[in-house]
């Protein structure tokens, strides 16, 4: 783990500088104590991760190919909002740990609100059973995949309590927002009470 005094948190190989771990061990003992449980003797919880700090690589460019690297990298959005990203890599892209884009929103009368959200701008109630999310920031591409459920506004039976969620017609997924419609067992459009959708991917 090779000391940076510019990057006081950061580390790298311990092969790469022996020189400097042999000379510098306080300070290498305190960066190890910073993310493990560092003890004076022997105890079953040494160099337990007390938890993960990773810093923005802001890299120009990310290996390619895939590997067990965990990264963190701060993204800048459309609104001048800075995000940080934590993801692994795959064979073609970035995948992330945590979803591009997540609300839960509940609908009264013809009425939506948002109870909670990340990296959602609106949710649009465009006709009954018919919704459209538009994200605060731009998606990398398209190709995501979005989980949603919700919770019917109607009841009459397990048929009857059913509310099926599927991509809206036309284009339903672009980078910018999302279309939903909502249908009960017989495809008759319908209003959730509550609604949760997240997108992973993309």
């Amino acid at each position: 783990m090779t000391f940076n005094a510019t990057k006081p948190n950061a580390s790298e190989s311990p092969s790469l500088a022996p020189g400097q771990i042999q000379t510098n061990w306080s300070r290498l003992q305190t960066i190890i104590d910073k993310d493990h449980q560092f003890n004076a003797s022997a105890a079953t919880n040494d160099g337990l991760h007390k938890r993960v700090s990773l810093m923005n690589g802001n890299q120009a460019s990310l290996p390619a190919g895939s590997n067990a690297v965990m990264y963190s990298n701060s993204v800048s959005l459309s609104t001048g909002v800075t995000r940080n990203e934590v993801f692994v890599r795959n064979a073609s892209q970035n995948m992330l740990l945590a979803p591009r884009a997540a609300c839960s929103f509940t609908v009264s009368g013809t009425t939506p609100t948002i109870e909670f959200s990340f990296n959602v701008n609106t949710v649009v109630r465009n006709s009954i059973g018919v919704y459209t999310i538009t994200f605060t920031g731009a998606l990398p591409s398209a190709k995501y995949a979005a989980f949603s459920m919700a919770q019917p506004s109607f009841g009459g039976g397990i048929a009857g309590n059913t509310l099926i969620m599927q991509y809206g017609s036309g284009t339903p997924r672009t980078t910018t927002q999302l279309s939903l419609d909502m249908r009960d067992a017989a495809g008759a459009l319908r209003d959730p009470v509550i609604c949760s959708v997240f997108v992973f991917g993309g």
